[in-house]
């Protein structure tokens, strides 16, 4: 910054005294000294020693005038403007400082609202995505989708409560968290029990942590939040990162993420119970409601299906036609109750004892068809006698009764050695499980080939 004259005393009294001399030369050679001479360039090529004495006679009269002027002067003149420069000076730095805070306030309101519309446009971004789930798994993915590219320093884990059980179990887990075994829900965890819609820990000056869970993990940031469907909590969403390196983050920074990932658990929830809804309304649509096996529905299209693919593939597809013997006298011994557990029993071996790309069906009654895509006549035959003794091992018990030894009998078609096409692939398992009841039953019969047409035969 720049020093005036009225800020420094000497300066100002050299100024003074550099002025009032320049200015009392010129007027005494003005009106004294060329007032006495006709002939100016003669009197300066001449009398030079009367110009020195004139000159240091000037000099010595504007030091004398300023040192009686300068007190005058600087006490009522140059003392006020000084101290008017100063606080002018002043002024203009607490202008500057203002306008530089202010400016900084601008730009953080615009990065906070940069951030809030960023924050929106990913909600907005997920439950558009999430209309088009058919799982739950593919719920978690888009959340680890959206969460990378909008937050890419969080990770987070998800814990859902299945319909079977009361405590919570991992079913997602994205980005670097590796605390998801340290913080299970349980029956202490605030989140989960909903006493408080969030847990956060936080550094210094903001929240302290609440969760005993959370006080022996690296210091981070961590908030656990209810997955809630109306006041029914079906899991728990927890979300960690590092801190901000800045130390820029504010309470109200982490109110505004609370209330970010406040919604986001809210949306994942509603989307979760949607998809076990729909997929409840699905089951119910295609699956036995007592033995929880698929129904004629489901097995006649995914029939179609598999014969389309053996037609294509080449591969060899069989057919189980299993029928429970002597059912009729569960139902009149143990009344239908004692029926119902037997089938259900069954139902569920058949579900546990299949492959994964088995199918099994109940298809009316005591009867179940099994589809056992690449499958040739000689394995359906090992895997059809395996079965049938499996089920005649089982102890079916009913309100502490043993019902007695059950046995099923079983008939076997292949696709293209006994039938070409659905119906008759169908047909020829059921003809060949009631040659089996004829036989004594408990039996396995693989179907007989078509009879050729006469004309081919000859």
């Amino acid at each position: 910054m720049k020093t005036s004259l009225s800020a420094n005393p000497l300066r100002l009294l050299l100024f003074l005294s550099g002025t009032v001399f320049v200015a009392e030369t010129l007027i005494m050679m003005m009106f004294g000294y060329f007032g006495a001479h006709e002939n100016l360039m003669l009197h300066f090529g001449t009398d030079h020693t009367s110009f020195g004495a004139l000159m240091f006679e000037a000099l010595l009269d504007g030091f004398l005038l300023s040192l009686f002027v300068f007190p005058i002067l600087y006490l009522f003149v140059f003392k006020s403007l000084s101290q008017k420069n100063k606080a002018l000076v002043n002024s203009e730095a607490c202008l500057e400082e203002r306008v530089e805070h202010r400016t900084r306030q601008l730009n953080d309101t615009i990065n906070r609202l940069n951030r809030r519309q960023s924050e929106i446009f990913t909600l907005n971004e997920m439950i558009q995505q999430f209309q088009t789930c058919d799982t739950v798994d593919d719920a978690f993915k888009v959340v680890e989708e959206q969460l990378k590219d909008a937050f890419p320093s969080v990770s987070g884990s998800v814990f859902l409560i299945k319909s079977n059980h009361k405590s919570p179990d991992l079913a997602a887990v994205w980005g670097s968290d590796d605390t998801q075994n340290s913080c299970l829900p349980n029956k202490d965890c605030k989140s989960f029990i909903c006493e408080k819609p969030k847990v956060v820990q936080s550094d210094e000056g903001l929240s302290q942590p609440i969760c005993s869970q959370l006080a022996d993990l690296p210091k981070q940031w961590h908030i656990c939040l209810p997955l809630m469907v109306k006041t029914t909590t079906i899991g728990t969403l927890h979300l960690t990162a590092p801190f901000d390196p800045t130390g820029s983050e504010t309470g109200e920074d982490v109110d505004r993420r609370g209330l970010f990932w406040g919604t986001l658990a809210e949306s994942l929830a509603m989307e979760i119970s949607n998809i076990r809804l729909r997929e409840g309304l699905e089951n119910q649509a295609l699956k036995d409601h007592l033995t929880g096996l698929y129904n004629r529905r489901y097995l006649d299209d995914v029939l179609d299906k598999e014969l389309h693919r053996v037609d294509r593939s080449g591969q060899n597809l069989s057919v189980f036609m299993i029928d429970i013997d002597h059912f009729k006298r569960y139902n009149d011994t143990y009344g239908h109750d004692g029926g119902d557990a037997v089938l259900k029993t069954i139902g569920d071996l058949l579900n546990h004892w299949v492959r994964e790309e088995d199918v099994v069906a109940r298809t009316g009654g005591e009867e179940f068809v099994m589809v056992l895509p690449g499958a040739n006549s000689d394995a359906a035959l090992r895997r059809a006698n395996d079965l049938r003794k499996t089920i005649e091992e089982l102890d079916i018990i009913h309100e502490g009764q043993k019902l007695g030894r059950v046995t099923v009998s079983i008939g076997i078609a292949v696709y293209q050695d006994h039938a070409l096409d659905k119906d008759g692939l169908m047909q020829a398992a059921d003809k060949a499980m009631y040659v089996s009841k004829r036989e004594g039953r408990n039996r396995v019969t693989l179907a007989h080939p078509p009879a050729l047409p006469a004309a081919a035969s000859l």
